[in-house]
């Protein structure tokens, strides 16, 4: 407790934090709207790169540094969390159509360049989404608080990552406009009480409609691959973001069995022969015990087996993973949110 007029010292505890999401529209690096949940989170982290410029001249007389300059500051963020909607799939993808109900659908796809459509974008230079997060170390007192809220945020790249007998867990890396800093109250934000996705919800097919069922693990990388630009328009900051070419990998890691081995190496890995995958989540609600209410479908296309290893080892089962790269995706959610975007 701090007292008024001692000299006391609070620290920043853990349980007190607090993170939460907003849209922005417009304005590149300007919130709009209400303030979303990001999750369960576990981790946020804010990197951000003075770039000083260091001066060494002639006629100094020193060996040392003889003047330092301000030089273009970046900012990095990244977040990881268990995910009870998929808000920042939509973030990492670009688009977004939605059809509200009971149970809203949410049609995921890639947003292009070129496309003309898109649910949020800031301004003309920027043609993808981008959001605000507010990162929040909370003290008790008056004006004690320390929150940063990065403007201008884009996902460079979603990692989702679903393990056997864990929680899937989703990590997020992305490049932000500038960071904002505040000793003032941190944002009212509603917490949602669903139960995240679990492994047990999750299935891989492959390909689509064909389950695999000795699947331990199944990563899926999403990479915008992000250019900032510091245009020559006196100022410091980041003038917009570009996402350039799009990636997707996706490993799978499973045990070696009679009924797949031979169909991923000589269908698939040597031959070099496309195939469609789909990665299905379907969660229970967070108020009742029935299946179906919250899902998600990853549906990827024009995938390629570029690498699949088979070691021998002395003992346990065969493990065996895959290494598959994707043309396209497009995905299907259905849960309890009119819409992921913010119109």
């Amino acid at each position: 407790m701090i007292i008024q007029g001692e000299n006391k010292m609070a620290l920043y505890v853990a349980d007190t934090s607090q993170a939460s999401l907003k849209m922005e529209s417009g304005t590149f690096g300007v919130a709009s709207g209400g303030t979303f949940w990001l999750g369960l989170v576990q981790e946020v982290s804010i990197d951000e790169n003075t770039n000083p410029f260091i001066i060494r001249q002639v006629n100094s007389s020193t060996r040392s540094v003889s003047q330092w300059e301000n030089g273009p500051l970046d900012v990095d963020f990244s977040t990881t969390l268990y995910p009870q909607d998929w808000r920042f799939l939509y973030l990492t993808m670009g688009s977004v159509v939605s059809t509200s109900g009971v149970s809203s659908s949410h049609a995921i796809k890639e947003l292009n360049s070129g496309d003309l459509f898109a649910n949020l974008t800031s301004g003309a230079l920027t043609n993808f989404p981008t959001f605000t997060i507010e990162d929040a170390h909370v003290a008790p007192g008056t004006g004690l608080n320390f929150v940063r809220t990065i403007n201008g945020g884009m996902v460079d790249s979603m990692e989702i990552s679903i393990s056997e007998g864990e929680m899937v867990s989703v990590s997020i890396n992305g490049q932000a406009q500038n960071v904002v800093y505040s000793s003032g109250a941190a944002t009212a934000v509603t917490a949602q009480t669903l139960t995240p996705y679990l492994w047990q919800h999750c299935q891989v097919h492959i390909p689509s409609g064909t389950m695999i069922e000795p699947v331990t693990e199944a990563t899926v990388t999403i990479s915008n691959n992000l250019d900032r630009h510091h245009y020559i328009n006196g100022s410091r900051v980041i003038a917009t973001i570009t996402p350039i070419n799009r990636d997707y990998e996706i490993s799978v890691s499973l045990h070696g069995d009679t009924n797949y081995t031979k169909t991923f190496y000589d269908s698939y890995f040597i031959p070099g022969s496309e195939f469609n995958m789909m990665i299905n989540m379907i969660a229970k609600s967070g108020t009742t015990s029935a299946v179906g209410t919250r899902s998600c479908a990853l549906i990827f296309s024009g995938c390629k087996l570029i690498d699949m290893e088979a070691p021998t080892a002395i003992e346990n089962i065969t493990e065996q993973t895959l290494t598959i790269n994707a043309k396209n995706l497009t995905a299907t959610v259905i849960d309890g949110n009119a819409k992921l975007a913010l119109f």
